[in-house]
């Protein structure tokens, strides 16, 4: 069929999902914004060490999204569900390392950053909380790119959709308090975001057991087999430094910004969650431009893999370079 629609149609479920994924932070601002310039500062001063982390295991999910990938064009559906199981064993001990580092070192980190002292404990605590449940963030990264990788966008859309609603009325109820729920504050909100991923995750290894799920989903395919942990960690890891070089970079200015003072870290934290709605569109081309590349060199159609690459990157170009004249217009 036609390359553009192939790229369009699994692109936009990809984007929208994308965006709910980070609407779990826009929320977080909106109900925090309502707790004053600290309380905005500290979820701002978080985000860029939070996003290294997920960065960094975002290359586990993607390696793991072109493998199976190749293997839907080959159509080998054991090899599928193995490479599902393998990613999911890498991410369970990528999350507890995380998970045991960052608990332990986020106040160095924020000290290092020079967070204020009306700002330091709040952000404490939120990073903590968010690293305690890190295990989910990778859990469902994971199962969100092997869908992605066999081409299934809608239903990781469909989950994220639910628990972002979710997540809405959950902030407010952790942060002000209801009844016998008490007033967390900034804590609160990334408690709300942490409860509203495992549902995710839950959700989505629920369906992996369904008859009618794509890729069949067996806890045998946890234990580790080298050759395929090799496989994953060969494609997944140069994508980790790639992205982790950006997080790294996000950290840098997060932490010159900090030096301005609390109000000018809060409106660069604001901004700058508005323009990462603009970077995940276009990660969101690359993720759907790589799966149909794969699959069709799983297939051995080699010329159409060379073809969709060239347009994806054609689209990306004039598509981006729109959307920066508008984000400068409208800002």
């Amino acid at each position: 069929g036609s390359i553009i629609k192939s790229i369009i149609f699994l692109t936009i479920p990809i984007i929208i999902g994308n965006i709910l994924q980070s609407a779990y932070q826009l929320t977080d601002a909106f109900w925090v914004g309502r707790l004053g310039a600290d309380s905005v500062a500290a979820v701002a001063i978080s985000f860029p060490i939070i996003f290294l982390i997920i960065a960094f295991s975002g290359g586990i999910g993607i390696g793991a999204s072109v493998l199976v990938a190749q293997f839907k064009g080959a159509k080998n559906q054991e090899m599928i569900n193995k490479i599902t199981g393998q990613a999911f064993f890498l991410g369970v001990i990528f999350s507890i390392f995380f998970s045991v580092i960052g608990y332990i070192f986020s106040p160095y980190l924020l000290k290092l950053f020079g967070a204020e002292e009306n700002v330091f404990l709040y952000a404490v605590n939120y990073l903590r909380i968010t690293f305690f449940g890190m295990i989910f963030v990778f859990g469902y990264l994971i199962y969100q790119s092997v869908m992605r990788g066999v081409g299934d966008a809608k239903t990781p859309l469909y989950i994220v959709l639910g628990t972002v609603i979710l997540n809405f009325f959950l902030d407010p109820l952790f942060i002000f308090g209801w009844k016998f729920i008490p007033a967390l504050g900034v804590s609160g909100a990334a408690l709300a975001t942490i409860t509203t991923q495992a549902f995710a995750l839950i959700i989505g290894i629920i369906l992996l057991y369904r008859k009618k799920s794509i890729i069949k989903f067996n806890v045998f395919y946890l234990i580790p087999e080298k050759n395929l942990i090799k496989k994953i960690i060969f494609l997944g890891v140069p994508i980790s430094i790639e992205q982790s070089s950006r997080g790294s970079g996000a950290i840098l200015m997060t932490g010159l910004v900090s030096g301005f003072g609390t109000i000018v870290l809060a409106a660069y934290g604001i901004g700058g969650q508005m323009i990462g709605l603009f970077i995940i569109i276009s990660l969101s081309l690359s993720i759907s431009t790589s799966a149909l590349v794969g699959q069709n060199i799983g297939s051995g159609k080699i010329e159409r893999a060379e073809k969709i690459a060239k347009t994806g990157a054609l689209f990306g170009l004039l598509f981006f370079s729109f959307i920066g004249v508008l984000v400068f217009i409208f800002a």
